[in-house]
């Protein structure tokens, strides 16, 4: 006879239906000021980067112009992200625009960016469970 708690089948398919999940992906040290790092989270390419300044970001790690792979083809400069093939700029935020040569900034798409936070030595990463599904 069944008790009354959840069964095993019934837990998995409340722990499946979470809409988000925090994922450990790195150490602090691996991310320093001014630093990237390409990082694979199920089947998502995504880039850690920090400014300058230190602030953490997370983002797609394909430039949303052609593709460009941020963690190949990407620096930091100051608090942006650049994407050096056409040199788009993404702030913390996802924020997309390009710099003139006379200072003008053009907006642009943006690129998608993922909540991230340090917490006892590491980097954790928000992640939608529907971003992972297949």
């Amino acid at each position: 006879m069944r008790g009354g708690g959840p069964s095993d089948s019934d837990t998995e398919g409340l722990l499946s239906s979470l809409p988000t999940m925090w994922r450990d992906v790195a150490g602090i040290a691996d991310v320093g000021p001014g630093g990237m790092l390409p990082i694979s989270v199920d089947a998502l390419e995504l880039l850690l980067w920090r400014s300058v300044e230190g602030r953490l970001a997370a983002c797609d790690r394909r430039c949303p112009h052609q593709w460009a792979d941020l963690g190949a083809a990407g620096a930091v400069d100051g608090e942006e992200l650049v994407c050096l093939s056409h040199h788009w700029r993404f702030d913390a935020a996802g924020w997309g625009s390009k710099l003139s040569v006379t200072g003008r900034r053009d907006e642009k798409a943006p690129v998608e960016v993922y909540e991230v936070e340090e917490r006892e030595g590491r980097i954790r990463l928000r992640i939608d469970s529907s971003m992972t599904a297949d």
